[in-house]
């Protein structure tokens, strides 16, 4: 036997009341000293065996009360071993993990999905929706799909992340992936499907195969439109590409699409065009547009297409006006080639004209929005006191090195720059996926030469690996491979890289904090013996991108779930409707604040003292429906059966004895009932009077 409550066994303390109480009672009789007993009347003594008698009959009853009921409050268990009959088994519970991603919205997947999940739930079940995020539901009737993209890289370790909140059943867990496990979900590791597995994985495949047509623009500034056709004033020029993803072998056989794609402006359509779309093709329509010099407008653009997905026929994107964020260039040499590919990039991203300083210039922090160093080189100390001055109130700083900052070995703010640089054929891989400077087609960057930055300088944005060794891992949200899963550069290749091993390769672009501002650090030049940045479309996106990160600016585009970085505390989020969808303090995020935009469309952005559009449209790689080949998903399935086998529970044998307990506080409660009404009749006996009683009657 053993207590759930041993503390109230003190309460045998209250025996002692009724103990004290009846000692009290027995008094002995007084004794009186005579001189003789000869004049005494003899008188015999009255007997009292039968009230002592009473007295300790009622004293035991009493005790016998009070420690009923204290053993009562004391919860006293009985454990009697008992076996579990043969055959008897703990199933495992449910856990249903359900593709809420875009792919997921056409009628027929949908649908699938819900009779799936129905027959799955039963007994002790979780539901969780898997989309950007993954997130627990109490019932079906609040599940719908989504905007967002499914990306089953890591999908396990975000599963048993969920399952910690929750108490592991007796029979563990059994998971159930519901989805249409599109091929671009899929990562290019298989290992990254099954990486830390701890139950068995089910697979439920949903959703037919059928073609789909899709939509993007851009926004081309009037700058860098080719203007030897026009006559008359500037024009700018939204530029989109409509594509055909075609689901197998007989559609992409079948003849070209034609379609209608409409450009509109505040819902009303301004222009039109037909063009014929070859199955499993792309085909690009360009629209001319007034250039804006002091307005920001967002445009649509729309296919008429009887698809799959229909929330892909339409792209949002904003046309900047002439952008009033103030640039600085510094450089001690302004006629340095890489100057001239800089302002052209800052011309066609539509910044104004940039103000040139040297190293002699005097300027004010206040006046510059975003300062931008050209192979600086050793600076006079009144330019590193005025810089300090610059960041220490918030300012925002990009460096470029090249030649003079090879020769001086020196950067900015301190820290010493490899002796030399490295030669080799390198290419640039993204080391953190989520920043904003990541983003652009840096796959096609070649890197001949840079400089070894200071150990421990930053946090890196882009690293460098070799061409001929690397390997394009998945789980970069762009599409590009990540610096963590591919092979270091070695000695062998003559590099002395001695932090290889650590970030992953060699250093490119790299952030550090400044007081209250940043400083954003490229590791080579701009010239094309250093690299082929310059001569990429990246180069001009990377300075727009840049710019505006460091002057803290909202980003103009982005995709709906896509984490989207704020650069100030307060911002206030608007649809169409004039809706607020987001309020001060809303963001979310852990070195800095993260907004992310549920649902595609145009919203205004509000910051202090500014506003701007931002085109949130979904993403490009939902449009594809293709699903998983059958030997993938045959060999996820296997995969997911062993890897979780070793965490299921077996079945209990009749041989297995295990022991249960049976209270018996409801036993003493009642023997304390039953010893009161005695008690009571006992302490009642003698004082009643039956004659009075029948000479009442």
């Amino acid at each position: 036997m053993s207590l759930l409550a041993g503390a109230f066994l003190a309460g045998f303390a209250v025996l002692a009341v009724p103990l004290l109480l009846h000692r009290l009672k027995e008094r002995s009789p007084a004794e009186t000293t005579v001189s003789s007993l000869m004049l005494m009347r003899e008188a015999e003594e009255p007997a009292r065996t039968r009230t002592a008698l009473a007295h300790r009959v009622l004293l035991a009853l009493r005790l016998a009360l009070l420690a009923a009921i204290t053993l009562a409050f004391a919860k006293p268990v009985v454990e009697v071993m008992s076996a579990v009959p043969i055959g008897d088994e703990v199933q495992p519970a449910d856990l249903v993990v359900l593709d809420v991603s875009l792919s997921m919205r056409r009628s027929s997947a949908w649908s699938e999905a819900l009779d799936v999940v129905r027959d799955l739930q039963r007994g002790e079940g979780r539901l969780v929706l898997a989309g950007d995020r993954l997130t627990a539901v109490s019932a079906l009737i609040d599940a719908e799909p989504g905007w967002s993209r499914l990306d089953f890289a890591g999908l396990p370790q975000r599963i048993e992340a969920a399952l910690a909140a929750w108490p592991t059943p007796p029979g563990g867990w059994r998971v159930h992936l519901v989805s249409d496990f599109q091929a671009t979900a899929a990562p290019e590791r298989f290992n990254a499907l099954v990486e830390g597995i701890q139950w068995p994985v089910e697979l439920h495949v949903v959703g037919g195969h059928g073609a789909n047509w899709a939509v993007a623009a851009d926004a081309i500034p009037a700058a860098a439109v080719d203007q030897s056709a026009q006559t008359g004033p500037d024009v700018a020029r939204i530029e989109a590409v409509v594509t055909s993803f075609a689901a197998d072998s007989r559609q992409r056989a079948s003849p070209a699409r034609r379609l209608s794609v409409s450009l509109h402006r505040d819902g009303e359509e301004v222009d039109r065009a037909a063009i014929a779309v070859a199955a499993g093709g792309r085909t690009p329509v360009a629209f001319d547009v007034p250039a804006m010099a002091e307005e920001t407008v967002a445009w649509e653009v729309r296919i008429d297409a009887d698809d799959a997905l229909p929330a892909d026929d339409v792209a949002r994107v904003v046309q900047s006006a002439r952008d009033a964020t103030r640039v600085a260039v510094l450089a001690p040499r302004a006629e340095d080639s890489g100057m001239r590919f800089l302002l052209a990039a800052l011309d066609a991203s539509g910044f104004a004209k940039p103000t040139l300083l040297d190293t002699d210039s005097v300027w004010r922090p206040a006046d510059v929005d975003c300062l931008i160093l050209v192979d600086p080189g050793s600076l006079p100390t009144s330019t590193e006191r005025r810089l300090t001055r610059y960041t220490d109130a918030g300012g925002g700083v990009l460096t470029i090195v090249g030649p003079r900052t090879q020769r001086a070995r020196l950067l900015p703010f301190g820290g010493e720059v490899g002796a030399s640089p490295f030669s080799a054929s390198l290419q640039v891989v993204v080391r953190d996926v989520g920043h904003p400077l990541a983003a652009g087609g840096w796959g096609s960057v070649t890197v001949d030469r840079a400089l070894i930055l200071p150990t421990g300088y930053g946090q890196t944005i882009l690293s460098l690996v070799p061409r001929a060794r690397e390997s394009p891992q998945p789980g970069s949200a762009r599409g590009l491979p990540l610096a963590r899963n591919s092979p270091q550069p070695g000695s062998a290749r003559g590099l002395p890289l001695a932090r290889d091993r650590e970030l992953g390769g060699v250093p490119m672009l790299t952030e550090q904090r400044l007081g209250a501002g940043r400083m954003v650090t490229l590791s080579t030049a701009l010239d094309r013996q250093w690299s082929t940045l310059v001569l990429q479309p990246a180069f001009v996106g990377f300075v727009a991108n840049v710019v505006d990160y460091l002057a803290g600016e909202f980003a103009r585009a982005g995709h709906a779930g896509e984490p989207l970085p704020v650069t100030s505390g307060n911002v206030q989020l608007f649809d169409a409707q004039g809706v607020r969808v987001l309020a001060l303090g809303d963001t979310t995020g852990g070195s800095g604040n993260v907004l992310r935009v549920a649902e595609p469309g145009l919203y205004s952005v509000r910051t202090p003292g500014k506003e701007t559009l931002l085109a949130v449209n979904v993403d490009p790689r939902e449009s594809d429906l293709a699903p998983m080949s059958a030997d993938l998903l045959e060999r996820w399935r296997t995969a997911a059966q062993r890897g979780g086998s070793a965490m299921t529970r077996p079945a209990v044998q009749a041989a297995t004895v295990e022991p249960t307990g049976t209270p018996l506080a409801s036993v003493l409660l009642t023997l304390g009932l039953a010893l009161l009404i005695v008690e009571s009749a006992a302490a009642n006996v003698g004082r009643v009077r039956p004659r009075a009683w029948i000479g009442r009657a």
